[in-house]
């Protein structure tokens, strides 16, 4: 995880904690949270293929969970590389019930990034990431959004896939 996390902060030094809780959450638990009805993702996922722009090229796919189980797949070089974007929809949907919620897994790469942040190897302070890792702690780790920051510096635009689904 630690590999994770230093890739993911050498491509985006303007995180916050937010992302970085974000990113390991994702790592940890999937994108149920994201998934309310199909047609609703559907409607998500054009709108952001419409809008997502040119804006800064990511790797095709981003390892999230140290054993390649979770995947991040950025939507511009999809897109880009003629891949079809319904197939990927359907990975999406199918990840959201077969990645497992795994809290405890979720609790070890906080560790991990709890040493990192000690270390000063992310580019926040710590008292403002253990204040956000425990009110999430506190209550049942729920997702998060990207920050503003990262909103605007970045624009994301991808979906999170178990990595033995991507088509």
């Amino acid at each position: 995880m630690r590999r994770v996390i230093a890739v993911e902060v050498a491509r985006h030094p303007l995180m916050e904690p937010q992302d970085l809780y974000k990113l390991l959450h994702q790592a940890a638990m999937g994108s149920a949270h994201a998934i309310d009805d199909t047609a609703g993702v559907r409607r998500w996922m054009e709108q952001e293929l419409t809008t997502m722009g040119d804006r800064p090229i990511d790797p095709l796919i981003d390892t999230l969970a140290p054993d390649g189980s979770v995947v991040r797949v950025n939507l511009r070089p999809w897109v880009a590389a003629g891949r079809s974007t319904d197939s990927l929809l359907a990975s999406f949907i199918r990840s959201a019930s077969t990645i497992p919620q795994d809290t405890i897994k979720l609790g070890h790469y906080l560790e991990v990034a709890d040493s990192m942040v000690g270390e000063g190897s992310v580019p926040f302070d710590g008292a403002g990431w253990r204040a956000l890792v425990e009110r999430q702690r506190r209550e049942g780790f729920p997702a998060v959004h990207h920050s503003p920051s990262y909103e605007m510096a970045y624009h994301p635009a991808y979906r999170v896939v178990q990595g033995s689904l991507v088509p």
